[in-house]
C-alpha cells in the first residue's frame, strides 16, 4: 500500500482524532451537561521527519514516541468553538460533516480560551498542558486547537476536542473501538515535519597549494565553544533529527576532507562552528573558524562558506633570495658581500588570544644555516615590516656555527598585528675556503608555534683562471719569476686587481686605481700563476716584469672567467703565455764583438785590395 505523504497523514490523524472525541456524545449529543467539570489536555510536540511514519492518537501517554525528542517554543491556541459546530449539526449536518469543517474555522478575530508555549516540564522537552471546561452553556464543550506557526517548522493540522473523551481500547476492521472509561487527562502528540538545512565549509591556507586535509570542526550552538551550557551537535540519528549534548567531549568532530565538510540536519537558528585542530603545519584564525556564527533560516537552508568565502588557516611561507650581481648573475668575487632577502608573510591570527588570554602565537624565529664557504657579515642586517623599520631591542640575533638566528621578542604580536610582511636583510660573502666553479648554499627556516617552512636561495660562486708562462723556442719550457698584474680594461688607466690573501688562501678580491695596492702575480718554476675568486668577464693580463734573457710583452692578454674557465671537470686548464728571447750579446772581455769587427775590417781591407789589384790590371785607354 502506497504511503501517504505527510501532510495527508497529519490530515486523517486529525479526523481521527475528531472522530474520536465526538463519538463520546452518543446519543446524548444534545442532552444538557450538569456539571462544568475541567479536563486537562497535554500536548506533546515532537520532531518528526518526512519519512517518519504516523502513529495514532490515544488520548493516553504513548511510551514508543519517549524516544522522540521534543520541540520547545512553539505555541498552541485553545478556541471553544461549541456554539459553531452544535449550528452545524442543527443545520443539518452530520457530526462528521460538522467536525471536519469546524476543523477549518477561520479564528480570525476570535479570543482564545488559552495560550500556553512548549517547554521543558521535569525533564520532559516539547510538553504544555492546557485546562479546559468539558461544560459550555449546558452543552459538552467542543475546542479547536490551533498551533501558531514558526519559521523552520511545518505547522501541524488544528486538533478537534470535544468532551466526553474516553479511552481507545483497540480497532476493528479499521474503526477504533472505545473503552467506558472517560480520560480527565488527554495526551496529544501533534506531528511535526521539522524543516532542515545544511552547512557546507570548505577550508584553505594562506599559502597557495598547501594542503589543509585532517583540519577537525565541532558545531554548537546557544554559546561559544568551552562554555558552560553550550550544547554540541552530537550525531545525526537514523530519524533525521540531529542529536545535541552539552559534553564538548562528545560533540562529533567534523573532518576536512577534499578541503571540505559538510553538516546536515540543522533546524532553523543560530549556530557556530569552531576549529579545534589545525591541518598540519599550520595555525588556525580565531575570526576565521572560531565561534564563527551562522544561522539556518527559510532564505538559507543550506548556508555555504565556499569560493571566495572558504575559511582559512595560517599556513607560513618564506622566500629567500640572493642579491644579483652587476651582470645579473649569481657569481661573484671572492670576498665580494652579497645581499640575501628573506621575505616572511605575517599570519592573520599573529596578534589572537586563546580562551585563556594567552597568545596562540607565543615564538617567532628565524633561523639561516648555509656552507661554510660562506660568511656571515654580522655587522650590516635589518629587518623591516611593510617597509618601515622592525626596531632593533624587538628582536635578537644569535650568530652560530654556519648560521644565525633571529627571535622576535616578546610582545611581537601586537607589533605584527595588522601586518602584511617581514622583510629581513643582510650580507654574506665568499671566504677563502671555495672551490673555483662549486655552488655554495644558504637555507633558511621560520618557525612559529604551529609552523615551520623552509627556502633556499640562489646558490652563489666564483671563477677563476690558470696561466703558464713558456718559452715557445724551447718546446714551451715554463719560466719562473715573470710578473704579471691584472686589470678590468685593456687601458692604462684602468683599475687593478688588489687581492687580500691569508696562509696562502684569498680572502677578497677588489679593484685599485693605486698601482702601489695592486696585486703583482709571479710565476713559480712550474710557470704558473693563478688568478683565483673572480666573478664572470672579460679580464688583462698585463705583464710587468719579464723573465731574464726575454722581451717583456708589449701588449695585455684578454682572458675570459666563466663557469668554464679554470676546471673541465677534474681537469684544469691553462693558457701559455708566450715569451721571446732578447737578441745573445756577449759579455765583457769576451771575443764575440771584437771577433765580428775584426772579421769586417778585413773584409773591408781585401775588398780594396782587390780595388786597387783591378785598377792595375786595367788597360789604359
Amino acid at each position: 500500500m502506497k504511503q501517504m505523504n505527510l501532510k495527508h497523514i497529519q490530515f486523517v490523524v486529525t479526523l481521527f482524532l475528531a472522530t474520536l472525541f465526538l463519538v463520546g456524545f452518543g446519543e446524548q449529543l444534545f442532552i444538557k451537561a450538569e456539571a462544568a467539570d475541567t479536563r486537562t489536555v497535554i500536548l506533546h510536540k515532537k520532531k518528526f521527519s518526512q519519512a517518519q511514519t504516523p502513529v495514532q492518537n490515544t488520548g493516553k501517554l504513548m511510551v514508543a514516541l519517549d524516544s522522540v525528542e521534543g520541540l520547545n517554543g512553539i505555541e498552541f491556541k485553545v478556541y471553544d468553538i461549541s456554539t459553531e459546530f452544535y449550528a452545524l449539526v442543527a443545520s443539518g449536518k452530520t457530526v462528521e460533516e460538522a467536525q471536519a469543517q469546524v476543523a477549518t474555522t477561520t479564528v480570525g478575530t476570535k479570543t482564545p480560551v488559552s495560550t500556553g508555549t512548549t517547554a521543558t516540564v521535569d525533564g520532559k522537552v516539547g510538553e504544555v498542558s492546557f485546562n479546559l471546561e468539558s461544560v459550555v452553556g449546558g452543552k459538552n464543550a467542543v475546542y479547536l486547537i490551533v498551533e501558531t506557526p514558526k519559521a523552520g517548522v511545518d505547522t501541524a493540522a488544528n486538533l478537534v476536542v470535544a468532551f466526553p473523551v474516553y479511552e481507545i481500547v483497540g480497532t476493528e476492521a479499521g474503526s477504533l473501538t472505545y473503552g467506558d472509561v472517560e480520560l480527565t487527562t488527554v495526551h496529544l502528540y501533534p506531528k511535526n515535519v521539522v524543516l532542515r538545512g545544511k552547512l557546507e565549509v570548505e577550508k584553505k591556507s594562506t599559502v597557495a597549494g598547501k594542503s589543509v586535509e585532517g583540519a577537525k570542526f565541532v558545531i554548537h550552538r546557544n554559546s561559544n565553544y568551552g562554555v558552560a551550557g553550550t550544547e554540541y551537535y552530537k550525531e545525526l540519528k537514523a530519524n533525521g533529527i540531529v542529536d545535541w549534548t552539552t559534553n564538548a567531549a562528545q560533540a562529533k568532530e567534523f573532518v576536512i576532507t577534499n578541503s571540505k565538510f559538510q553538516a546536515e540536519g540543522l533546524e532553523f537558528g543560530n549556530y557556530y562552528f569552531t576549529e579545534t585542530v589545525a591541518p598540519t603545519n599550520h595555525g588556525i584564525i580565531n575570526s576565521e573558524t572560531v565561534n564563527r556564527p551562522f544561522t539556518i533560516d527559510a532564505e538559507n537552508r543550506n548556508v555555504s562558506f565556499t569560493d571566495e568565502k572558504a575559511v582559512l588557516n595560517d599556513g607560513i611561507s618564506i622566500d629567500k633570495s640572493t642579491g644579483k650581481n652587476t651582470a645579473g648573475g649569481y657569481d661573484f668575487n671572492i670576498g665580494e658581500k652579497i645581499l640575501y632577502t628573506i621575505t616572511i608573510p605575517v599570519p592573520l591570527g599573529i596578534a589572537d588570544k586563546l580562551s585563556d588570554g594567552t597568545n596562540r602565537y607565543k615564538e617567532f624565529k628565524i633561523k639561516d644555516t648555509h656552507d661554510s664557504q660562506l660568511s656571515f657579515e654580522n655587522a650590516e642586517y635589518e629587518i623591516k615590516v611593510d617597509g618601515s623599520q622592525y626596531t632593533g631591542s624587538a628582536y635578537t640575533l644569535t650568530p652560530g656555527t654556519n648560521g644565525f638566528e633571529v627571535k622576535l621578542n616578546d610582545g611581537f604580536q601586537e607589533l605584527l598585528k595588522g601586518k602584511n610582511e617581514i622583510v629581513f636583510t643582510y650580507f654574506m660573502t665568499l671566504n677563502k675556503n671555495v672551490t673555483l666553479q662549486s655552488a655554495y648554499k644558504n637555507n633558511a627556516v621560520v618557525t612559529t608555534d604551529f609552523e615551520t617552512a623552509t627556502a633556499t636561495a640562489e646558490p652563489v660562486l666564483t671563477y677563476g683562471k690558470r696561466f703558464i708562462k713558456v718559452d715557445a723556442d724551447q718546446n714551451n719550457k715554463p719560466l719562473a719569476g715573470t710578473v704579471f698584474v691584472v686589470r678590468s680594461a685593456d687601458s692604462d688607466t684602468a683599475s687593478y686587481l688588489k687581492q687580500v690573501a691569508e696562509g696562502g688562501l684569498i680572502t677578497k678580491s677588489e679593484w685599485t686605481a693605486n698601482t702601489a695596492d695592486r696585486t703583482e702575480f709571479v710565476t713559480d718554476a712550474t710557470g704558473i700563476v693563478d688568478i683565483l675568486g673572480l666573478k664572470s668577464g672579460d679580464y688583462w693580463l698585463e705583464e710587468v716584469t719579464a723573465p731574464a734573457g726575454y722581451v717583456k710583452l708589449s701588449t695585455r692578454v684578454k682572458f675570459t672567467v666563466n663557469a668554464n674557465s679554470y676546471y673541465d671537470g677534474e681537469n684544469i686548464l691553462s693558457t701559455n703565455v708566450i715569451n721571446k728571447h732578447k737578441g745573445t750579446l756577449p759579455v765583457t772581455g769576451g771575443m764575440g764583438i771584437y771577433l765580428i769587427i775584426g772579421l769586417g775590417i778585413t773584409a773591408m781591407m781585401g775588398s780594396g785590395v782587390w780595388y786597387l789589384k783591378r785598377k792595375d790590371l786595367t788597360p789604359n785607354k
